[in-house]
């Protein structure tokens, strides 16, 4: 009786292990070729980027081919680890943006069928199936490298201060080398040679370097680690915001306000929500003044803005306005279908009204030129799933969340594209998916909300209860924090 008690075999899913949170079967298979795939992926998006971020098509086909490729290997990946591994525990938000951007690519991918260009329509398609790959890659990375949940912003750091640093430099030296002059002002534009994307990028990666700067002063460690870590970080900083400053994009840096604020009023909402079930009276309204301010900052601003424009001389203001009329005007005679992925210049000549342009600067109205209402839904549908706000904590918190940092540069990068072009420079297009991956809560985390292996089942009553607590004491315990 005893020996049958003792040696019982237990049969379950696999449960994690204490360090890395990762399943015993695994082995190491999983984290060498899950580091392969995203070193290969963050290797991708900086070849791009340094070719004019794999715009032309002599550069972006390849670019296409070799996303698809790292994005089926990752569903060959995902799908010998679910073999060798068995039941896991997927997130309900992660199946269901996984399914939808799958969806989004194959429709990409189908409209070449009736395309004024198919072979322009599979490549936009391809393109669309590699960002499959890139967010894989986003929330897997920290799982797979010792560095953990920063290095996403590690990576997006050194990207955008190293070229800062060379713009700038070719800036200060006279050079044409990732600078650009318009009417005798120059600009930087970055390797991807469009000032707009490269402050784009940047925004993105300011962001990043927030959550380093948290970290930093977050973890306990030497002085002198300190201050060098604070050092670099200000240099890094100030590379970044320099760059920014000499691209000269007002539309950058009205998206990453306006990314801001939306954060902002996320924030607002949840004190509100926490502090009406706390009974905490005085927090539930300053966190109401808090967001009709902001509403009303927004408001203030943006009629300011709208009596400012002077739309009877042909400026950039016009040409957009100009820009999004013809663009309405095309997707009406194909409002289903589209006409194509990436054949937005051939639909729209003839409609077109003041100087051409191969983009509609409206993300939205593109697409809906190119793929119809089917697929802008899918487009906005990705974004809400993508993008949809996942810190858990009141503003007195948040700010310590990497991810609320993450999510205002990736929210900026598409708020940016409501006036701009940045998402179809293929690098930046890819960039977005993978830190948008990132925002996911860790497969490490995942692990842990596992069902409980039945190896616990057997602990002390006293034991247990003190372990798991009661849901009340959970939530004094949460608020006290």
């Amino acid at each position: 009786m005893t020996h049958s008690s003792t040696s019982k075999t237990v049969v379950g899913p696999p449960t994690a292990t204490r360090r890395g949170h990762r399943a015993p079967r695994l082995g190491a298979w999983w984290t060498y070729a899950s580091s392969v795939l995203t070193g290969a992926c963050v290797l991708l998006i900086v070849a791009a980027a340094l070719r004019d971020g794999a715009m032309l098509p002599a550069v972006k086909h390849p670019a296409s081919a070799v996303a698809t490729g790292l994005a089926v290997t990752w569903g060959v990946l995902y799908l010998v680890r679910r073999l060798k591994v068995g039941h896991q525990v997927i997130p309900p938000a992660w199946l269901v943006s996984i399914g939808l951007l799958v969806a989004g690519a194959a429709w990409v991918l189908m409209s070449a069928l009736w395309s004024l260009d198919p072979v322009t329509s599979i490549w936009e398609g391809l393109t669309w199936v590699g960002a499959v790959g890139f967010l894989v890659a986003g929330r897997t990375m920290p799982e797979s490298t010792r560095f953990g949940r920063t290095i996403i912003p590690v990576v997006l750091v050194l990207l955008g201060t190293v070229f800062g640093i060379v713009s700038l430099v070719s800036y200060a030296q006279g050079s044409d080398m990732w600078v650009l002059s318009v009417g005798g002002v120059r600009h930087l534009v970055g390797p991807l040679g469009y000032a707009n994307a490269f402050a784009g990028l940047l925004i993105v990666t300011l962001c990043a370097s927030a959550v380093l700067v948290l970290d930093l002063f977050n973890r306990t460690r030497a002085q002198g680690r300190r201050l060098a870590g604070t050092a670099a970080l200000a240099i890094a900083v100030a590379v970044q915001v320099a760059a920014v400053a000499l691209t000269r994009s007002r539309g950058a840096l009205a998206a990453l306000a306006a990314a801001a604020v939306l954060g902002l009023f996320f924030m607002a909402a949840r004190q509100i929500r926490w502090s009406a079930r706390d009974r905490n009276t005085r927090g539930r309204a300053a966190a109401s003044i808090v967001a009709l301010l902001l509403l009303a900052a927004v408001v203030t601003v943006a009629t300011m803005e709208i009596r400012s424009l002077d739309l009877s001389i042909q400026s950039t203001e016009q040409h957009r306005v100009q820009l999004w009329q013809s663009a309405v005007d095309t997707a009406q005679e194909r409002p289903t279908l589209g006409w194509g992925a990436g054949t937005f210049y051939e639909a729209y000549s003839e409609h077109r009204i003041g100087p051409p342009s191969r983009f509609a600067h409206n993300l939205f109205l593109q697409h809906w030129v190119e793929t119809g209402i089917i697929g802008c839904v899918l487009l906005a549908a990705i974004l809400i799933a993508l993008l949809w706000p996942r810190w858990k904590m009141p503003w007195r918190r948040s700010f310590a969340d990497r991810r609320w940092w993450l999510w205002i540069g990736a929210t900026s990068l598409v708020f940016q594209n409501m006036i701009d072009l940045s998402l179809y420079f293929p690098a930046l297009f890819w960039l977005f998916f993978l830190v948008a991956g990132s925002l996911f809560r860790e497969p490490a985390t995942d692990a842990q909300r596992s069902p409980t292996p039945p190896e616990t089942q057997a602990r002390p009553k006293g034991a247990s209860r003190r372990s798991s607590g009661s849901k009340k004491n959970r939530n004094q315990s949460r608020r006290a924090v």
